[in-house]
């Protein structure tokens, strides 16, 4: 498949369409805006509300590439937590490697994280009822209730800020419910032992006024991974379990009619241990040399490994957040507070071989603090806006013995500020002009000390600082010609700031360990389309961008895992489908295209990691009646990868080929969905694969099959 270079040739193939598209869709369709129920029988596709532009508003209406995936639609694709969220957006992957317990790396247009490397910041904004949460580990966030979750994608540099320079992903948590009582029940049995159970109630204290939820989970589910002794066989130990129990307060309050107010606390205890890889070796067992001859896993399977880390590895978390809303009748003015801590440890295995592991300790702690300061315009006319202050405090206490010779303890502290406003202004009726900034400015102190394991003087002892500035942007405009057909086009800047070395630097190199990296930039140039057609029955959306990074920040696979620049080139396509054709059928798909190219560095001209040039998933859910209250469902999906490399040196032996991953259910729901039974599976061809690796020493394997029977109740 070939892309022309140029944004221009998208440009100008979109809107010499619009006039005949637009034609076609000027039909009879249900109302904009109006709220479709998600239950396979409606009439048209559902409308989602989303706050991609920090205001509400139709995900059709909403010119950005988005992807919103509300809770029906979670439900039906079995999705339990950030990794099952996989290639459900266009050049989306989330991937759990040797990043560490509770980590989960977010790769959107191909650029991400995965570094065990507690330094160096999320290139992906993620967030939690708009609380940011800035590293790996304690971003695999289990589903509990959710209203939506929302992958926006591109860079959001102007409303969300720093550190979400390729995109965002936004979990939106649903509130206490004010007037009616509710109760949810989910329980999930599996092979591995799979147990889950999830429990949620909401209780209006006082009707219209006051109302509280909770909600808790936990999840057990035996390891993949068999530990092996040295002559291969099993050992008893068990590898890339989960263990994890999660719980949420909420608490809603209207004092008033133009007051709301909103407290939440979360807690999160992932025991599930460090992530195991599996070793891989030369055809005669030797050390990995895909030069010479292919690598294959040195235990004959790909979920045989040396597990000398069992038990070890978690991630703590909890936080608060309060929002405070107050309608003062021409702007609606918003307060965020919050606060969280975070507490990981990680026992690295260097040599994944049986009962000769160099167990080596990497202790993280975190607490950060936050608040925002929002305006938003809430007057009739041509002009609507949103504006803010935001201050964000991160401290960082960081123990690792990457080395069997020393221990680096690093302490970094950044405080960081920033001033946005984005304009959207309707000159004519349909056409709308949006322009939006921020400056940021941070500043980051780093205290390190590196002295030899077991005791004397420090090698290497001092502390460091520097602070920058950043203004941030977007252009765009889009234009309605009708209520179901919409063209966009955007321009928008992001900004990551500079970065410290590893925390894993080599004393040998003292201008590495106290040097740091300038701040990282992306432009990214955009064009797309959102329609919908036949009387809201399908919808198709369709995305082209074109994005240039500098700086990028990612850390050195080698001595001394210093923390590199690198220059990138993103050129793609992304089509999202959702169709109801008849009354009882609903289908869904996405499909991504991805061409990309390291510009700069040692691996210039070389393909980056995990960016398949085409991902695409399909999915599709019957209901039909089987008595006068009970429906019978069945549910099929699919994701399909392309080929890509897993390390930037893109030798054979980080090198994945295509695979699927088919998942399917079948059950039946009783009295409008109140009580839900069903049976299904994910990966159910065991498609092999990894998704990580460590160079020619081991590979990080995903799950085989799965399959499950679950139970729900809501009332």
């Amino acid at each position: 498949m070939q892309l022309r270079k140029s944004g221009l040739f998208f440009t100008g193939v979109m809107l010499a369409a619009a006039p005949s598209l637009a034609m076609a869709a000027q039909q009879p369709s249900d109302p904009v805006g109006e709220e479709t129920r998600d239950d396979g029988n409606s009439e048209g596709v559902t409308e989602i509300t989303v706050t991609a532009r920090r205001v509400s508003e139709g995900l059709q209406s909403t010119p950005v590439a988005i992807t919103a995936l509300g809770g029906d639609r979670l439900n039906q694709i079995g999705a339990v937590d950030t990794l099952d969220l996989s290639g459900r957006a266009p050049n989306v992957q989330i991937v759990q490697t040797g990043a560490g317990a509770g980590a989960a790396s977010v790769f959107i247009r191909g650029i991400g994280n995965n570094a065990l490397g507690f330094n160096l910041a999320n290139p992906v904004g993620v967030y939690v009822d708009d609380v940011y949460i800035p590293r790996l580990q304690g971003s695999l966030v289990d589903l509990l209730d959710l209203e939506r979750v929302e992958i926006l994608r591109g860079p959001q540099g102007t409303l969300y800020g720093r550190d979400s320079t390729v995109g965002a992903v936004k979990y939106v948590s649903k509130e206490p419910d004010l007037f009616d009582p509710a109760f949810k029940l989910r329980a999930v049995t599996g092979n591995y032992a799979r147990r889950d159970v999830l429990v949620g109630a909401s209780v209006p204290l006082v009707e219209g006024k006051l109302a509280v939820k909770i909600d808790a989970a936990t999840r057990h589910q035996k390891g993949y991974i068999v530990g092996v002794g040295a002559d291969g066989e099993p050992d008893g130990q068990r590898g890339n379990g989960i263990n994890r129990q999660s719980a949420r307060f909420a608490l809603l309050w209207t004092p008033a009619d133009d007051w709301r107010v909103s407290y939440v606390a979360d807690i999160s205890n992932d025991d599930s241990g460090s992530t195991i890889p599996t070793r891989i070796a030369s055809p005669a067992g030797g050390t990995c040399a895909p030069a010479v001859a292919e690598c294959s896993p040195l235990f004959g399977s790909p979920y045989r490994s040396g597990i000398n880390t069992a038990g070890a590895g978690y991630a703590k978390s909890w936080g608060q957040s309060l929002r405070v809303e107050y309608d003062a009748g021409p702007v609606v003015i918003k307060s965020i507070s919050a606060y969280r801590e975070l507490k990981g440890l990680d026992v690295v295995d260097q040599t994944r071989l049986p009962g000769q592991g160099v167990l080596l300790n990497d202790l993280k702690k975190q607490d950060q603090v936050s608040q925002e300061l929002q305006l938003t315009s809430n007057t009739e006319g041509p002009l609507g806006w949103v504006a803010g202050l935001v201050y964000f405090r991160e401290a960082i206490e960081h123990d690792a013995n990457l080395y069997t010779t020393h221990q680096v303890d690093d302490y970094l502290v950044s405080n960081s500020y920033a001033a946005f406003a984005n304009l959207n202004l309707e000159p004519i009726e349909g056409l709308h002009l949006e322009a939006g900034g921020r400056v940021s400015k941070e500043r980051r102190i780093i205290d390190r000390v590196v002295t030899p394991i077991g005791g004397g003087a420090p090698l290497i002892s001092g502390k460091e600082a520097f602070s920058e500035s950043k203004f941030t942007y977007k252009l765009g405009i889009d234009y309605a010609f009708t209520p179901t057909l919409m063209v966009y086009a955007s321009h928008s800047t992001g900004y990551r700031p500079g970065s410290f070395a590893s925390t894993y630097a080599s004393p040998r190199v003292p201008e590495v360990v106290f040097g740091h990296t300038g701040s990282e930039t992306a432009r990214n140039n955009e064009i797309g389309i959102k329609s919908e057609w036949f009387g809201r029955r399908l919808r198709a959306n369709i995305a082209a961008f074109d994005t240039t990074y500098k700086n990028m920040q990612t850390q050195s696979t080698a001595i001394p895992y210093n923390v590199t620049a690198t220059d990138f080139k993103f050129r793609g396509v992304e089509l999202e489908l959702e169709a109801r054709p008849f009354r009882g059928l609903s289908l869904f798909g996405s499909l991504g295209y991805l061409d990309a190219e390291t510009l700069s560095g040692a691996n210039a001209g070389k393909r980056p990691r995990l960016t398949p040039e085409i991902q695409f998933s399909v999915g599709a859910e019957y209901r039909t009646a089987i008595g006068s209250d009970a429906e019978f469902f069945v549910n099929v999906d699919n994701v399909h990868t392309s080929t890509y490399t897993t390390d930037p040196s893109n030798v054979s032996s980080a090198t994945q080929g295509a695979y699927s991953l088919l998942g399917a259910s079948i059950g039946v729901e009783l009295e409008d969905g109140k009580y839900r039974v069903s049976v299904g599976g994910k990966n159910l061809t065991d498609s092999v694969y990894f998704n990580g690796t460590s160079l020619n020493v081991s590979q990080y394997y995903g799950a085989p099959r799965t399959v499950f029977a679950e139970f729900q109740v809501k009332l």
